[in-house]
């Protein structure tokens, strides 16, 4: 599992240096820290569930590790996305529901609950390569806190 801080998308491996060098310049400004994993929901509605994700809860040191990130990317020419930075750690994606309501009723027994604690030490820049039996995760860059 990771945390995505920022989605790329299709990218040109020529703009690869530049995405590496912005993640360099805004870690030397945090230390290392913990992060709290809580919580369970979906994105999508009750009816039509998307995604189930674990979240994590509001955390000054996160926040401000994802701004310096998003204000060193935007220096170089990676605007913001429109949405706002919702922490969460993607658990599965759901394709077909054959039983929504027992889906919801099992789901909502777990909105409200603490998972673990994660130390935070590095930010990785991944390759995404989706394949049919799920993604391949491949470290491109990686940072120390």
């Amino acid at each position: 599992m990771h945390l995505t801080l920022k989605f790329f998308g299709e990218t040109d491996e020529k703009q690869i240096p530049s995405i590496s060098q912005a993640i360099e310049t805004a870690v030397t400004q945090s230390e290392p820290f913990t992060i709290k994993i809580a919580n369970t929901g979906i994105f999508g509605s009750r009816y039509d569930p998307k995604v189930i994700w674990f979240g994590i809860e509001k955390q000054g040191e996160l926040e401000s590790l994802a701004q310096n990130i998003f204000t060193e990317l935007a220096k170089r020419g990676w605007q913001a996305d429109r949405q706002n930075f919702v922490p969460h750690l993607t658990i599965g994606r759901i394709k077909e529901l054959k039983d929504k309501t027992l889906f919801q009723k099992i789901i909502s027994k777990y909105n409200t609950v603490e998972i673990q604690e994660e130390n935070v030490t590095e930010i990785i820049l991944y390759e995404s390569i989706l394949r049919r039996e799920g993604p391949l995760y491949v470290n491109v860059f990686s940072a120390v806190l």
